[in-house]
């Protein structure tokens, strides 16, 4: 079920609106001629995927420290996870995240040079990806095995890679991130005296995440 979870959690993540925004950008560098879409959208996948699954690790590792040295049993950081799996599903349903990060270094457009720049995408949209991103990480840091948890978010860039591929082969074509159904629609709700804009994509991914909390604290863990 986490695998399962990761992989539509990255496939949500594209579709983010912060993602849909920055994509064309993204095209419009990385691929100079349409014949090596398909290469370096593999080169930029084997990037981006590096550093989740780094950051998944490490995650599993923060998990394991806190177990050993006692400062939360294997059930509590569950319960834990749990919670915060559901404050992340509310905060995106709210358009609430983080603040993306913005890397100004320049690379080449050769393999190595997509590779590195996919490499540091990954860290600039790991702000973008915001609580989706987390939860993943959270399911990840109660895995006390570190192939698990690398494979987790494997599964998680998995799913970003797949509709990235799709869209990259279509995108000169059918404009595909112009396309109603693809950009979703926002909503601007007003709630305890404030404003939010609620995103139908962002409300999928929030019902996801609390979906998995819940899982989480009922079933102590997937």
């Amino acid at each position: 079920l986490s695998f399962f979870v990761a992989f539509i959690g990255g496939v949500i993540s594209v579709l983010l609106p912060c993602t849909l925004a920055i994509l064309p950008a993204f095209f419009a560098y990385t691929f100079k001629e349409r014949t090596e879409i398909t290469k370096m959208t593999l080169v930029f996948f084997a990037g981006f995927s590096l550093i989740f699954i780094v950051l998944g690790i490490f995650a599993s590792a923060i998990g394991q420290t806190l177990t050993s040295i006692q400062v939360a049993d294997t059930k509590l950081l569950i319960l834990i996870a749990g919670i915060f799996l559901i404050i992340f599903g509310i905060m995106t349903i709210l358009g609430k995240g983080f603040t993306f990060i913005s890397i100004g270094k320049k690379t080449g457009h050769d393999i190595f040079g997509i590779f590195s720049f996919g490499i540091l995408f990954g860290l600039g949209w790991s702000a973008c990806l915001g609580p989706v991103l987390a939860g993943i990480l959270l399911i990840a840091s109660t895995f006390h095995n570190y192939f698990y948890a690398g494979s987790l978010l494997f599964f998680y860039s998995l799913g970003l890679f797949v509709p990235l591929f799709l869209i990259s082969i279509l995108f000169d074509k059918y404009n595909l991130t112009q396309k109603a159904w693809l950009k979703g629609k926002e909503y601007q709700v007003k709630m305890f005296g404030k404003t939010f804009f609620i995103h139908t994509t962002k409300i999928i991914a929030g019902i996801l995440l609390i979906a998995s909390g819940l899982v989480f604290i009922i079933f102590n863990g997937t």
